[in-house]
């Protein structure tokens, strides 16, 4: 039976869980693998890099000030920016 590179990533953390004072124990059935799928996603791949490319979060950044602030805030703040003056 091959094993994928998520199913390895499962068994590091089975291990890791096991040698809590809890545990963690493997079966010959593999069930502890299929709880801890159920239980925890990986958010990435293994050669995945974190991160939001930089146009997105500029975009993101200008989002978050307009709700947070709203269209005259934003103005409010351009303007002080633009002077200088701490926000």
């Amino acid at each position: 039976m091959q094993t994928t590179a998520s199913e390895s990533l499962y068994r590091r953390l089975q291990q890791h869980l096991d040698r809590m004072p809890v545990g963690f124990p493997a079966t010959r059935s593999g069930v502890e693998i299929r709880i801890l799928e159920r239980l925890f996603t990986p958010e990435l791949e293994p050669n995945e890099k974190p991160g939001i490319p930089p146009d997105d979060t500029k975009a993101l950044y200008i989002q978050m000030l307009q709700d947070r602030y709203g269209p005259w805030g934003m103005a409010k703040i351009g303007v002080r920016k633009m002077l200088g003056l701490k926000i």
